[in-house]
């Protein structure tokens, strides 16, 4: 009975469905491929300056992976409800998701903000306190020095965080319009080209300071920032094919 009110036994394979939703997937896939990659890469440039970059750097990441969580499930959200607006043809309403974004990110920061201020020395001595005897490091420096540097780099890359938070929401909402080609050429662009090639030669060749590294990725994500800003401002994103139909 059911079967042929809803037409459910209607079925098949839609070779030209499936042709769109490649379209769509494939830049994603093939940026956060890539943009592994180049992360894998930091690594082994930080790896091969000295301990101590390693130490920061994994240490960085540690916390950062840690908070990240946040700025991916905004994007997600975004990419929802921003596809949700497009299907019901409110164009103008999708710069909102925007705006009520950075609300949330406001609110996270300041969160964030609160319980580093009181509990970073913490912890640092959760990850390294009772190893630290045991590192290479403590040789060539104190304990109480690694913990101020690391402080002062936790702070960069908090700073970088919340850049990047707003950098994630509007991936997001272009995202759900279908413009993920334009996200997969500025990503892979920031990731490779402003981020990586300047560490290589800022950091790496001159075996400059982890610090100096962090301040290319805030800059890197400014960059990128500006440009999907732009993007989603000037509405190119209404042109595309997918969107329209």
């Amino acid at each position: 009975k059911y079967r042929s009110i809803f037409n459910t036994g209607s079925w098949g394979f839609n070779w030209g469905l499936t042709k769109k939703l490649l379209q769509l997937g494939t830049p994603s896939g093939v940026f956060v491929t890539l943009d592994l990659l180049a992360w894998s890469i930091f690594y082994i440039f930080m790896k091969d300056i000295s301990e101590e970059h390693m130490l920061i750097a994994g240490l960085c990441h540690t916390v950062l992976s840690m908070c990240y969580f946040y700025g991916l499930g905004l994007e997600k959200g975004a990419a929802a409800a921003s596809g949700n607006l497009v299907g019901a043809k409110c164009f103008s309403e999708v710069v909102q998701v925007f705006y009520s974004g950075l609300v949330l990110i406001l609110l996270f920061s300041f969160l964030g903000a609160t319980l580093f201020h009181f509990y970073v020395g913490d912890l640092i001595d959760f990850f390294i306190y009772n190893e630290w005897n045991s590192s290479p490091l403590s040789k060539l420096m104190d304990y109480a020095d690694i913990k101020l540097k690391l402080q002062k780099t936790f702070l960069i890359v908090g700073s970088y965080l919340i850049i990047d938070n707003v950098r994630l929401l509007i991936y997001g909402i272009l995202t759900g319009v279908g413009d993920t080609f334009f996200i997969m050429l500025l990503g892979l662009t920031r990731t490779w080209m402003w981020m990586l090639l300047p560490t290589y030669f800022i950091i790496i060749l001159p075996k400059g300071s982890i610090e100096d590294a962090y301040y290319i990725w805030i800059v890197s994500s400014l960059a990128a920032l500006f440009f999907a800003l732009v993007r989603l401002f000037k509405g190119h994103w209404q042109a595309k094919r997918v969107v329209n139909q």
